[in-house]
């Protein structure tokens, strides 16, 4: 998949616009302020919550102000978390399937694994926003798989 820019630069100087570019990567991770989301036909608090982002995992990325090292930290943290919780649900689902059934989903954990890392691939040579991008992919994609296995464990 072809990613486009997500901002354009001046044709006088080169440089991205600071608000422009801090509006266009926080949309890109998802989790823009809730102005943005009737902008792109979808809630994006709601979706976060759907999957089971932290409510902090928001608040984190409104208060870093658009600066990427910061956000980097927010998506980092909030990646930690999500590992973890796909972690121990799997292996919560793991602990009641028969051999058979554990066999498959272990090759369904590593189909999605792999799957992930294609869908959310920032390219070769990406820059700060495609970054961002990529790891917020990661983020919401690791978050829908635990939300899967959740589901699991309550049938």
């Amino acid at each position: 998949m072809k990613r486009k820019a997500l901002t354009s630069q001046c044709p006088a100087n080169g440089f991205v616009g600071f608000k422009t570019a801090s509006v266009a990567i926080a949309l890109v991770v998802g989790l823009a302020v809730d102005v943005a989301a009737p902008l792109y036909g979808r809630d994006v608090v709601a979706e976060g919550r759907r999957l089971g982002l932290r409510p902090t995992y928001k608040g984190c990325l409104d208060a870093s102000g658009g600066v990427i090292p910061d956000m980097r930290d927010c998506i980092s943290e909030e990646m930690g978390y999500q590992d973890e919780r796909l972690n121990r649900v799997y292996k919560q689902v793991m602990a009641k399937l028969d051999p058979t059934a554990k066999r498959a989903l272990r090759d369904e954990e590593r189909a999605w694994i792999l799957q992930r890392d294609i869908d959310c691939d920032p390219g070769p040579e990406p820059g700060q926003g495609m970054e961002l991008d990529a790891y917020g992919c990661a983020v919401r994609s690791t978050a829908s798989r635990a939300r899967e296995l959740e589901q699991m464990l309550q049938k």
